[in-house]
C-alpha cells in the first residue's frame, strides 16, 4: 500500500513527459450524457502506473456513482492494485489486490477474500488503452478474479463478469472508441471525447464515427444533441451519413447489425 502512496505522489511529476498516455471518454446514459471518465498510463522506470477516475450523475434513479483506479506492475507484471467505489457520497466497495511472494494477496472492504497463484500481466484498467490482441482473460480489479475475454465483430471484444454482465468493447485500430457497459445499477455507454480543437458547432469531415446499441444513432460527442430522429431510413449497411440538425451538421455512422 505505501508503494501506492508513493507512486500516486510521484505521477504528477511525469504528466508531461511522453510516457504518458491519457484516454477521455463521455458516460452516455439514454442518449444523455451523464458523467465523465478519464485514465492515465504512465512509465515510471521497470514500474507502469494505470490511474482512472469516474463519475455518474442520474437523476432518472437518483445515483451518484464514482470509481476511483489505482494499478501498478513492474516489469510487466501486477504489483498492486486499489480501487474505491462511493455510491452517493458512501463507500460501498473498497479492493486491494498486493502482491505476496509468489501470490496475491485479495482484500475487500477491509476483509481478507483469499489468494491468487497465478502472476497477473492484465487487468481491466489495459482495455482502456490498448486492445486485447492474444488476450483470453483479463484480472478484475474490483472482483479480484479472472473474467473472459471474449472476441466478437472485427475490433470488437466482449469482457463477462463472474455475475455474467457483459462489457463490450469497440476499437478503431489500437484507440478504444465506443464501451458498452452493463452494471447492477443501470446500463451505459461509453464514447471518446473529443479535444479542444474541434468546435462545438462544425464537424471534422475526417473523424471517425462509431455505431452503438439497437436503434440508437450516436454521433460525434461535441455534437451530441437530445433527440435521435434526425434523418429518415433506410440507411445502407456501413453508410455515412451527413445530416442537418437545426443548423448544426453531423455525421452519423449506421451499421445494420446495431439496428
Amino acid at each position: 500500500m505505501l508503494a501506492l502512496i508513493l507512486i500516486s505522489t510521484l505521477i504528477p511529476l511525469y504528466c508531461y513527459g511522453p510516457a504518458v498516455e491519457k484516454v477521455n471518454l463521455q458516460i452516455i446514459h439514454r442518449h444523455k450524457i451523464v458523467g465523465q471518465f478519464s485514465a492515465q498510463k504512465s512509465e515510471i522506470g521497470d514500474l507502469t502506473v494505470y490511474e482512472s477516475n469516474s463519475s455518474v450523475t442520474s437523476k432518472f434513479i437518483r445515483v451518484r456513482i464514482s470509481y476511483q483506479i489505482i494499478v501498478v506492475l513492474k516489469n510487466g507484471v501486477l504489483e498492486e492494485s486499489d480501487l474505491k467505489m462511493t455510491v452517493n457520497g458512501r463507500l460501498r466497495t473498497h479492493s486491494q489486490t498486493t502482491k505476496d511472494g509468489d501470490s496475491y494477496a485479495f482484500f475487500k472492504n477491509g476483509k481478507a477474500k483469499g489468494k491468487l497463484h497465478d502472476d497477473i500481466t492484465h487487468t481491466t484498467i489495459m482495455l482502456y488503452f490498448d486492445k486485447p490482441l492474444g488476450i483470453g482473460r483479463t484480472y478484475s480489479e474490483e472482483e479480484g478474479l479472472f473474467c473472459e475475454i471474449l472476441g466478437g465483430a472485427p475490433d470488437t471484444y466482449h469482457k463477462i463478469n463472474s455475475k455474467g454482465k457483459k462489457n463490450t468493447y469497440r476499437y478503431d485500430g489500437e484507440l478504444l472508441r465506443h464501451l458498452l457497459i452493463e452494471t447492477t445499477f443501470m446500463d451505459f455507454e461509453m464514447m471518446l471525447e473529443l479535444g479542444d480543437g474541434q468546435a462545438a458547432n462544425t464537424i471534422n469531415a475526417s473523424a471517425p464515427t462509431v455505431a452503438i446499441s439497437p436503434r440508437t444513432f450516436l454521433w460525434h460527442p461535441s455534437q451530441f444533441v437530445k433527440g435521435i430522429r434526425i434523418c429518415t431510413p433506410p440507411y445502407l449497411e456501413d453508410q455515412n451519413v451527413r445530416c442537418k440538425y437545426g443548423e448544426k451538421e453531423v455525421r452519423i455512422y449506421h451499421s445494420r447489425a446495431h439496428s
